[in-house]
Formats: structure tokens, C-alpha cells, sequence
């Protein structure tokens, strides 16, 4: 029988096992691997010779790329229970381990530990588990010598003793005058995973129509409508659900027509990529309902081809395509009837096609998942913040197959997280329909965007405090065809 006998290894830095470098990248791709070159110096092959002055006796330890003992198993878990997932893991060198939700990033803190036992064990622990801590999990293994990971399915369920749904002070009708801001509000009671909708006239409430803001603190829910139109009376409901129960409660909305022209919602500037469409929107209140008029630097605008005036009541539009610099400049909208004028403007600024947009975007995916939160003053860090939109998301119109992104930036202590939904249904992250975060901004970008991503997008941002939300209209347009 041989015996080799090889120096003691050196003992590994506490900050080198506690940092692995795959937790540190911004990428959460499961095509990540780590560089022997950079990240192990340890040879690859066994080395073997005669201890030093230890003497120590140590036997041939082959290299081996990481493996699963013991795999994650689905779980089932009813809310305020602890989630604790457990894998054992071999490999030699010892692997390094991540934890991924949804393929996103888990990092340790708050609700989220992670611990390391004897013989390979590795195990992430969710305190408190809410409806939201749902979903896919990941434990990802990785060692000079290739990467292995397993996947469970997490499902958190409403607890039996859960709070009952319930309407604690309902609805009441709102009437003010057009130009006014009109709230409704409702108290309620029911479980954590409540969520609240608006409805209009019985469909999802539309950003495009409606400036409004949507504020839910578990308890009180507040629709916020600003600057109403007549065209904006009728009936509001909340609509309220959980994983078990649906509740709604409604109220009229009366809005009184100004008789002068009023501007209930205003243009606002533009700046658009030559040869994409701009649209210029307004609202407009009177009685009768005033005549309107477009100009274009002091100049009275024809439709053409590439130049529609709509309009639909109250609702007035300039929709431009194919826009070119000789579109730039500013736009008024003049509103005139027997009781009086009023108008408005906004400058459109056209800008030269950015070769570099294309990378913009790519830069924009490999953002990480889970940044840093945004930097807070020290008097915040022991108080609390209701989420709210510093900037809440625009309508876009857009042609088909360009690269578009829908945007919006938050905030809220502690700092929220973020839902998107697509005509009243969730939707994740996918290759056609990416969700990034860089720091307080939160995007939804589309490689190439189509009519079957047209719709009504909704954001909702949501901590211990309460919950916000946002909407947007996303127009997708046919491309147009060069002239022969």
C-alpha cells in the first residue's frame, strides 16, 4: 500500500467562505460560472511529496464537480409559518452555494437566513411566510469544476383563522365640479394577502382616461381622482380579493360641466426619436361642448397621412407618425365656445435615432434583480414611509418590434416591492417582457414589442406600511411601409 503525504492545506479566510463570489455578482443567470483562473488558485490534479515539520498524514482527495445528496422537495406552508428549505451538497473544492427565487437573487437578511451544518447541509429559512413568498426556489451549487442546482415549489396558503373579508365603512357617491379632485374611500378588514383593484364602469380602471392614484394601508383603501371631466362621472367600485373570498363595494361619481372651456388634464411636453409617432393628449370641459382648434407654431394644423386629429367627447388627441424635425416646435390647443377661451401647450422635441439604444436595453437586462435600495437620511432609518410614485408610469405609443420600456420610480421605508400586471393579470419576467431595477427605478422592458403586448399595465408597489399603484396604456402601432 502507498502513502502519499501532502503539506496541510492553508485554512480558508473567513471572508473568503463567507463571501461566495457568485452572491456578490449582479447577474442571477443560471449560465453563471466561475473562473478557475480568477477565483481558485488550487492546482487541478492531486499533488503528493512529504509533509513539512507537522508530519501530518493526509490521503489523496480526488477533485469532484458539486452534486446533490439531498434535493429541495416542494412545500406547502400556510401564512406566518416558517418556510425552511434544506439540500446537502458534495464536491471537492467544497462548493460554493446561492439561493434564487423566481430566478432572482436571494439575499440574507430581514425575513431571509441562511445557514451552513456539518457534512454539506445547507439551508435558507423565510420567517413569517406571507402569500408573496410563493413560488420557485432554487439552491444553486458551484466549484471550479462545474455548477449543479435543484428546484422546489413553494405555496403559501391563506391561514384557517385568517380575518374575514369584510367592508368596514363603505363607499359614499362623490359630486364636485369639473376641474375638481373627487376621492373615494373605504375602510376594510381581512387577511394580509388582500388586494384591492378599482374598477370603472366594470372594467379595470384606465390610466389613459383617468389621472389618478390608488393608495391601500391595510385597512383604508383611497382613490384619488384628479381634475375630473364630466366624462368621468358614473360608477366607481373597489374590488377586493384573496385567495379564497371576493368582495366589491361601489359609488356614483357626479361631475359637473364647467359652462367656459376648462382644461380638466393638459399637454405635456414630448420628446420623441425621429421617425416613431407622437401623440399630444388634452381634456376639455364645457357646456356647450367648446370647438377646438390646433396650432403648430402659431400655425393652424391639417390633417395629413401622417397627421390625425382625434377626438372622442371630451377627449381630444394629435396623433403623429412617421415624426420628423419638421414636427418639432410647439403645440397650443385653443378651445372656444359662447362662455369664453381657454388654451394650453406643450413643446415636441424630436431627436436623431440613438444608434446606441439597442445596448441601452441589453445594459438595462443584466441589471441586477435585487440592487441596492436608495440611500436614506438617518432621521428615515427609524421611521416608516407609505409607498408612494415619485414617477408614476406614461402611456406609450409605440411601433411594432421596436425595443420599448415602461418605467416608473418609487418610494417607500421600508423600501417596497414591486408587482407588474397586464390587463388585470400578474406577469413575470420572461425573454420578450423583462423587469429590471436599478436602485428607485423600476422598468419593464420589451426586446421587441408587439400587439400582443398592447394593453392596460398596472405597477404595484407594497411594504409593511401599505400599498400604491400606477397605470399605464401601452399602444403598439402597425409599422408603416416606406414610400416606393
Amino acid at each position: 500500500m502507498f502513502v502519499f503525504f501532502l503539506p496541510a492545506p492553508a485554512t480558508e479566510s473567513p471572508a473568503h467562505r463567507g463571501a461566495p463570489r457568485d452572491v456578490l455578482s449582479p447577474f442571477t443567470s443560471d449560465d453563471e460560472y466561475l473562473s478557475p483562473q480568477e477565483d481558485l488558485s488550487e492546482p487541478a490534479t492531486p499533488q503528493h511529496g512529504m509533509a513539512g515539520k507537522s508530519g501530518t498524514q493526509h490521503s489523496v482527495t480526488f477533485k469532484a464537480p458539486p452534486s446533490f445528496k439531498v434535493s429541495l422537495s416542494d412545500q406547502m406552508v400556510f401564512e406566518g409559518q416558517e418556510i425552511i428549505l434544506r439540500v446537502q451538497v458534495q464536491g471537492e473544492p467544497k462548493p460554493m452555494i446561492s439561493w434564487l427565487k423566481n430566478k432572482q437573487q436571494v439575499k440574507p437578511g430581514g425575513k431571509y437566513h441562511m445557514t451552513e451544518e456539518d457534512g454539506g447541509a445547507f439551508s435558507l429559512h423565510i420567517a413569517g411566510s406571507e402569500k408573496r413568498d410563493s413560488g420557485f426556489y432554487t439552491c444553486k451549487a458551484i466549484n471550479e469544476y462545474g455548477t449543479k442546482q435543484c428546484e422546489a415549489k413553494v405555496e403559501v396558503r391563506a391561514s384557517s383563522g385568517s380575518a374575514t373579508l369584510e367592508v368596514v365603512t363603505p363607499l359614499q357617491d362623490v359630486s364636485v365640479c369639473a376641474g375638481e379632485a373627487a376621492v373615494f374611500e373605504c375602510v376594510v378588514s381581512g387577511p394580509q394577502d388582500l388586494d384591492v383593484d378599482w374598477m370603472f364602469r366594470g372594467k379595470l380602471l384606465q390610466p389613459a382616461l383617468l389621472d389618478c392614484k390608488m393608495r391601500f394601508n391595510g385597512k383604508q383603501c383611497l382613490l384619488l381622482l384628479n381634475s375630473v371631466h364630466e366624462d368621468d362621472s358614473g360608477i366607481y367600485t373597489c374590488k377586493l380579493s384573496t385567495a379564497r373570498d371576493e368582495l366589491t363595494c361601489s359609488a356614483v361619481l357626479t361631475v359637473h360641466p364647467s359652462l367656459a372651456p376648462l382644461f380638466t388634464r393638459k399637454m405635456s411636453d414630448r420628446d420623441v426619436i425621429e421617425g416613431r409617432t407622437a401623440r399630444l393628449d388634452c381634456k376639455i370641459s364645457g357646456t356647450p361642448p367648446p370647438a377646438v382648434t390646433w396650432m403648430h407654431d402659431a400655425r393652424p394644423v391639417e390633417e395629413t397621412e401622417s397627421v390625425h386629429i382625434l377626438k372622442e367627447r371630451g377627449y381630444h388627441t394629435l396623433l403623429i407618425t412617421q415624426v420628423s424635425t419638421e414636427d418639432e416646435g410647439q403645440y397650443t390647443v385653443i378651445a372656444r365656445n359662447q362662455h369664453g377661451e381657454a388654451e394650453c401647450s406643450a413643446e415636441l422635441y424630436v431627436e436623431e435615432p440613438r444608434l446606441g439604444a439597442s445596448s441601452h436595453i441589453s445594459r438595462l437586462e443584466k441589471m441586477p434583480s435585487i440592487p441596492e435600495e436608495p440611500e436614506m437620511q438617518e432621521s428615515e432609518v427609524e421611521g416608516v414611509l407609505m409607498p408612494d410614485f415619485i414617477r408614476p408610469l406614461q402611456d406609450l405609443d409605440v411601433v411594432e418590434s421596436r425595443e420599448v420600456q415602461l418605467e416608473c420610480q418609487v418610494t417607500g421605508l421600508p423600501y417596497p416591492t414591486i408587482t407588474w400586471y397586464h390587463n388585470g393579470q400578474k406577469i413575470q419576467s420572461s425573454d420578450d417582457r423583462r423587469m429590471t431595477q436599478y436602485k428607485d427605478i423600476h422598468r419593464l422592458v420589451f426586446a421587441s414589442v408587439s400587439h400582443s403586448h398592447a394593453g392596460v399595465y398596472k405597477s404595484v408597489i407594497s411594504n409593511k406600511v401599505g400599498k400604491a399603484a400606477c397605470y399605464a396604456h401601452l399602444y403598439v402601432t402597425d409599422v408603416v411601409p416606406a414610400p416606393p
